[in-house]
């Protein structure tokens, strides 16, 4: 115990500011206690651990991707090996199909293009023609050589719409020329 108040507030000066765990309740009556700190009554917690999990993680992620890859090659294999044949009633049925489209296309063509026809409704005839020509050649049961005249000639249909527009009478004649060609091959084939 410090004996003189004088001596006391010199001591007080000249020591540091008291943090709260170094006063006690003893230092409430007079008495000041340094370096006295509390310890915890239970152990610190271990450092933490570095984890593995990115591991883990990193390796699941790659799973994920190589079954992704995986599916993916075996789904466009199996289609792509396979080819699906058609019966001869199959291939028959969509022939007339085709055969009666190009006939329902063919007719609109004619009448909406004809010298006193409109204009506006030549081109929406042979855009909707090309249109019904496509549609029908996309039957899988169809032969190639049908498929593949039927769209040709709804490309010509399209190009001759198109011609039309710009006014070049030696571009526009030979788009005419070009579908009356195509036309020819697609009436061969329908037997008409």
């Amino acid at each position: 115990m410090i004996a003189d108040d004088t001596d006391a507030e010199a001591l007080h000066r000249l020591q540091p500011p008291l943090r709260s765990n170094d006063v006690s309740e003893e230092s409430a009556r007079g008495v000041t206690i340094r370096d006295a700190t509390m310890t915890q009554p239970w152990p610190a917690p271990p450092a933490p651990v570095r984890s593995r999990n990115w591991v883990t993680a990193t390796l699941a992620a790659l799973a994920v991707v190589l079954a992704a890859a995986a599916l993916i090659v075996a789904l466009t294999r199996s289609g792509a090996g396979s080819s699906q044949t058609y019966t001869a009633v199959l291939k028959a049925a969509a022939k007339t199909e085709l055969c009666d489209q190009y006939a329902l296309a063919g007719r609109a063509m004619h009448i909406e293009t004809n010298p006193d026809g409109e204009v506006a409704l030549a081109r929406i005839a042979m855009t909707n023609g090309a249109q019904i020509l496509e549609n029908a050649a996309g039957n899988p049961a169809l032969d190639n050589k049908y498929r593949d005249a039927a769209l040709a000639l709804a490309g010509t249909y399209r190009t001759m719409a198109a011609t039309g527009s710009f006014g070049d009478p030696a571009k526009f004649d030979a788009a005419v020329d070009d579908t009356n060609t195509k036309d020819r091959i697609m009436e061969g084939l329908c037997g008409g």
